[in-house]
């Protein structure tokens, strides 16, 4: 984990400099799946950024990547009704670029984190 920590931190740090927001999308996501991993609570945000570099770079599948790493920290900090948002683009996008184990997996995912806390209680953070 730490040396996947490293290298995300690098790769961040790149994404400081002046290169394409797919570059910037691959290193944000790295950062957030490893916040993720060690259950820091700004994966969430951070994944969510990485989606909007990957969709200015129109890369729709990576941006549904990272879009579903949002899910899963906003439903982890206890935030479900901006997950469950998170994982219906996944399965939208998922479904436009004909990727069916991602829109599974998108589906599966929203049907979890909807089980967990009804949509009306305290979703949102």
């Amino acid at each position: 984990m730490t040396a996947a920590e490293l290298w995300a931190d690098r790769a961040a740090a790149a994404a400081g400099l002046d290169l394409s927001p797919g570059w910037r999308g691959f290193a944000l996501h790295a950062r957030a799946e490893v916040q993720l991993a060690r259950q820091n609570p700004a994966a969430g945000p951070t994944a969510c950024r990485a989606a909007a570099e990957f969709r200015a770079a129109r890369m729709s599948l990576n941006e549904a990547m990272a879009r579903l790493t949002a899910g899963a920290a906003l439903s982890a900090s206890g935030r479900q009704a901006e997950a469950l948002a998170e994982l219906e683009q996944v399965k939208a996008l998922a479904d436009a670029c004909g990727t069916l184990a991602v829109s599974e997996l998108a589906e599966h995912e929203h049907h979890r984190i909807a089980a967990q806390a009804p949509l009306g209680r305290g979703g949102t953070s």
